[in-house]
């Protein structure tokens, strides 16, 4: 696609860019993410669009500057800032407000507004369970043990939840993430990047009637998990549960994302794409381990809305270079 420069103001594209935290390709279909299909169509589909990394510290740093390490100068938002946009930072990823923060016009973070009231509830929930209980045993490798424990605290401590009908519920969902955005798009042209969790684990689905009990029991397996402790321990009921209760949490993201997108003008460009996937069991992984590049983690969703084209796009998209992809849509020099 030809660059060139920008036109004045009132005639520039606003941009948004929503990225689904952990949401596979293979569950972005009509049966679980009918509103993104229905942007799908309007849009264009890019099936073959492969992420930087398979976990969000790794991705980031390229989506957002195309290198390695997060370069904010050279950043998209710095750069199109230059070009007279507004751009704002919507956040509920712990990682993303310590590490990608900069160079951004606004940034607005729903994850630390709970987190001081999580991390007091974490520590002495996995304090009891899992430092006191071990320590009243004696013998090798209780030291160890200790050190373990202290770090799955931290673990729980930084994965925030906040009340939510009685239960907890991590991060922000994305109805509440999306309604807040929409009182960002009147400082013309703007640029949002939308940072949403829903997919990304723990897995609690807000609409389907769980009780607490179950889903902290599946909260449990899924830190478990990702410390690697209980892989050769998930039973094929598990493992069924675990990829339902995902599953459910992408649809209420997609039902979310539609009612966003009702409210947006064919003068926006939007992208919405994934940073990595999620893994069930392929090749023995769970969750998103960084540097493993199996298509589970590695595949993503990329989609683009009213930039001018549609249909089905199945040219390979190495997502290394994503600024100077949106540069190339917005008609944008660097």
């Amino acid at each position: 696609m030809g660059r060139s420069h920008l036109s004045p103001a009132s005639d520039k594209k606003n941009l948004i860019i929503i990225l689904a935290d952990a949401l596979r390709y293979d569950h972005v279909n009509e049966e679980i993410t009918p509103n993104i299909m229905r942007i799908a169509r309007k849009g264009e589909f890019y099936t073959e669009a492969w992420s930087p990394n398979t976990c969000t510290i790794k991705s980031m740093p390229y989506l957002l500057s195309a290198s390695y390490e997060y370069d904010s100068e050279n950043s998209l938002p710095v750069t199109l800032s230059k070009h007279g946009y507004f751009s704002c930072l919507i956040n509920t990823n712990p990682s993303v407000k310590t590490r990608f923060s900069e160079g951004w016009g606004e940034v607005n973070d729903f994850y630390y507004e709970a987190s001081v009231r999580s991390i007091r509830v974490h520590l002495e929930r996995i304090i009891n369970k899992y430092f006191l209980h071990r320590m009243r045993s004696v013998g090798k490798g209780v030291f160890n043990q200790a050190i373990s424990s202290f770090k799955l605290a931290f673990l729980h401590a930084s994965l925030s939840v906040r009340p939510f009908s009685g239960r907890k519920f991590p991060y922000t969902p994305a109805d509440e993430m999306l309604k807040f955005a929409l009182t960002k798009i009147d400082q013309q042209p703007y640029f949002l990047w939308i940072h949403l969790m829903d997919p990304h684990g723990p897995y609690y689905p807000r609409n389907k009637g769980y009780s607490k009990q179950f889903l902290d029991k599946y909260y449990n397996l899924f830190i478990d998990v990702a410390q690697k402790k209980a892989r050769s321990r998930v039973s094929p009921e598990q493992h069924q549960v675990l990829k339902q209760l995902y599953k459910e949490n992408v649809m209420e993201m997609d039902e979310a994302i539609g009612q966003f997108y009702d409210q947006l003008n064919n003068n926006t460009v939007l992208f919405l794409l994934s940073d990595h996937g999620e893994a069930f069991g392929e090749e023995g992984h769970y969750i998103h381990p960084a540097n493993t590049f199996i298509p589970a983690l590695h595949h993503v969703p990329l989609i683009i809305a009213h930039h001018g084209r549609t249909g089905i796009n199945e040219q390979p998209m190495q997502l290394h270079s994503f600024p100077q992809f949106v540069y190339d849509v917005l008609q944008c020099t660097r």
